[in-house]
């Protein structure tokens, strides 16, 4: 699954009501959205006619944040993977 950045806060009902805030990934670790929840979510189709998130790309990440994506994810890495290796290891597991 990609990964994507909050653009505009928003309260998800589908997930708990979690609270959303600017600049946090979505999803959250421990939660899988449906692809139409994620469509509606990038979107202005939607309950409050807003765009939510965008696609991260994560090339454009630094190797230390990537293993900081990596950590909050549990994904498991080491000091040896590369950039590649590690934007692999994320989109396995987010």
């Amino acid at each position: 699954m990609k990964l994507y950045e909050v653009v505009e806060r928003f309260k998800d009902g589908q997930d708990d009501n979690y609270l959303y805030e600017v600049g946090a990934l979505y999803p959250r670790p421990d939660y899988k959205p449906s692809e139409a929840r994620i469509k509606e979510l990038e979107t202005d189709n939607n309950r409050r006619n807003i765009v939510a998130i965008v696609e991260v790309d994560l090339t454009t990440y630094k190797v230390a944040e990537l293993k900081d994506i990596a950590e909050q994810y549990d994904v498991e890495v080491d000091s040896s993977m590369k950039k590649a290796e590690l934007i692999k290891a994320i989109e396995g597991v987010a």
